[in-house]
């Protein structure tokens, strides 16, 4: 279950190819919180699963935290968003250094 709130968008694709015999994999979870930190998204995906996570950024920086790590990502929005995939299964934080004014 997803509780959303505004300006959030989430999109599921499945692949066409093997939808015969399409099994659930699992549940997603996702998590998005905002403290003087920055922004923290929280994600869990099952096992045979990916997933883009977009980050929202101050405009021009490249690289969100994974998991405690930098790690780069694409960016989207004109440059107020990064797109992250995350294609381990499991818990995975993320953590951008974002100011709102």
């Amino acid at each position: 279950m997803v509780h959303l709130t505004q300006h959030m968008k989430l999109s599921f694709h499945q692949l066409l190819d093997g939808l015969q015999g399409w099994r659930p994999k699992g549940v997603v979870k996702v998590d998005y919180q905002y403290d003087a930190s920055g922004f923290m998204g929280r994600v869990e995906i099952p096992e045979g699963v990916t997933a883009q996570v977009s980050m929202p950024v101050n405009w021009g920086e490249r690289s969100v935290e994974v998991d405690g790590r930098p790690f780069l990502g694409v960016p989207t929005e004109d440059g107020m968003r990064l797109s992250i995939p995350v294609s381990s299964s499991g818990s995975h934080e993320l953590h951008s250094h974002l100011s709102l004014p």
